[in-house]
Parts: C-alpha cells; sequence; structure tokens
C-alpha cells in the first residue's frame, strides 16, 4: 500500500482496469453498515476487515504499477507467481499426506484430524448463523462482527456435529473476543462479514475474468495456456477453502494475471 501511495499517479490508471474491484470496498461497506445499524460495531475488528480487502487491492496495484508498461517483465512476473501458486499447493498436499492421513484413516474423518474438525467448526458456526437469520446469510453481519455470529450458530453448530469430531473442537470458539475472532479462511470471513451478496460479487468478477482470459487463448489457438489458467483458477479457490492464509495475496495475483493475459495476446498479435 505504500508503494501504491508512493507512484500514486499511476493509481488512476489501476482503478480504470480494475474497475469493479475497487468498487467492492463501497459495497462491503454499504452491506457492513446494515449490521452496523442494527446489530453491532466493533472499530478495531471492523477496521481490520475493511483493511484486509484494501490489501489485498494494494496487491493488485502494487504489482500492475510495477510491470504493466513492459510485457516482457509482465510475463515474467506471471511464471513467477504461477510457481509461487504450485508451491504452496504442494506444501499444502506433503502435510496432508503424512501422519494426517494415518490418523484419519484409523479414527475417522473429524475425529482423525483436529485440524480440520477445527477449521469445518470455525467455518460452520457463522454459515448456520446466517441460516437461522436469513437477512445476516445474503447480506452478512457487518466487517468486523463475527463474534456475534460465532456466538449465534455456536450452540446449532455443536447439536449438527454432536459426537462426530473432538469435544476440544468448540473450546476455543467459545473463548473469542470481538478481537480475537477472525479466521484464516477468506470465503468463511466474506460470508461472515458481507453475504453471498459480498461473496458473488467477488466471484462474478474472478469468473469474468477467467472466461475472458481463457477465451482469448483459445482465440489465439493457444489450448494449454487456456488449461492452465482455468486450472489456476480452480487451485486459488481451493486454498481458500482449505483455510490458508498465506494464500491471501494470491487472488490478487490471480486476477492481474487473467485480466493481463487478453492484453498480452493483442501485443503479440
Amino acid at each position: 500500500m505504500l508503494y501504491v501511495v508512493l507512484n500514486c499517479r499511476e493509481l488512476p490508471g489501476v482503478v480504470r482496469r480494475y474497475r469493479g474491484y475497487f468498487l467492492l470496498p463501497a459495497l462491503f461497506v454499504a452491506l457492513s453498515a446494515i449490521g452496523w445499524a442494527t446489530v453491532a460495531l466493533y472499530p478495531v475488528p471492523a477496521a481490520l476487515s475493511i483493511l484486509g480487502v484494501m490489501g489485498a487491492l494494494g496487491c493488485l496495484a502494487a504489482i500492475d504499477i510495477a510491470v504493466h508498461t513492459d510485457p516482457r517483465r509482465r510475463a515474467s512476473v506471471v511464471r513467477a507467481a504461477r510457481r509461487s501458486v504450485a508451491l504452496v499447493a504442494g506444501t499444502v498436499v506433503v502435510a496432508l499426506a503424512n501422519q494426517r492421513i494415518l490418523s484419519i484413516m484409523e479414527r475417522g474423518m473429524l475425529v482423525g484430524d483436529g485440524s480440520l474438525s477445527a477449521r469445518i467448526a470455525q467455518g460452520l458456526t457463522p454459515i448456520i448463523a446466517g441460516v437461522l437469520q436469513p437477512l445476516r446469510l445474503l447480506v452478512g453481519f457487518g466487517a468486523g462482527n463475527s463474534i456475534v455470529a460465532y456466538q449465534a450458530g455456536l450452540d446449532t453448530a455443536k447439536s449438527a456435529l454432536s459426537g462426530l469430531g473432538k469435544p476440544s473442537m468448540w473450546n476455543w470458539i467459545s473463548r473469542f473476543t470481538p478481537e480475537s475472532s477472525f479466521t484464516m479462511s477468506a470465503y468463511t470471513s466474506v460470508i461472515t462479514d458481507f453475504g453471498l451478496v459480498g461473496l458473488a460479487a467477488l466471484v462474478a468478477l474472478v469468473v469474468r475474468d477467467a472466461r475472458h482470459a481463457r477465451t482469448a487463448c483459445l482465440a489465439a489457438g493457444q489450448r494449454a495456456e487456456a488449461r492452465t489458467y482455468l486450472w489456476w483458477t480452480i487451485l486459488v479457490a481451493y486454498l481458500y477453502l482449505q483455510f490458508e492464509g498465506y494464500a491471501f495475496y494470491a487472488l490478487p495475483l490471480l486476477v492481474w494475471a487473467l485480466r493481463t493475459r487478453p492484453l498480452r495476446i493483442d501485443e503479440q498479435a
């Protein structure tokens, strides 16, 4: 974000190229205003939630400002980003392929994998709270109000998974405070804070860009490249479903690559 501020003269062009994404914070704040007015407002968690969104846009703007004028450098960054995502995915696979698999085989999916059971508990609880309150599922509880969702959905979530996982999977959720009720799961955070409306807006933008990049590749006869972008999109979605907090910048890197790919094909033509 500091890099973007220092290169603020380039920012208007970035905003034009990624207009839909830069409108998301306004949508998220508008959705959050409903929750802030009717549920609660915790200033510090709310600020951190919105700053998280701005941080992703800062990454997108920084990489675009740094390389969008140099096609050769842009191509090298795309390759580096692709390798980074592949490395993260490989790390996840290796981590899951050791003692965790043996434990799951012996004791079952939830009991045998304490990490998985905790993730299910953390992800399911606020979503159940939204199901119990359909308006909240639609527009969210408001930025920073995860604690409200956890409190509202905890008892029902525990009943739904009674006996399926480790009892300890619920203990730490019950100790959450407004400042500590964050989650490493990006999709859970988006649904909890901004509802299905916010999630649908984000997904629609990414899917649009993925289809555009794939169409451009196919039109240029680059079928292998088209498959690469398709699987790259699926891989990034998996990383977020897997609660991998260190995959945070995978999404803005993907968006940047998807949006610049058609431009690179036009330059080659």
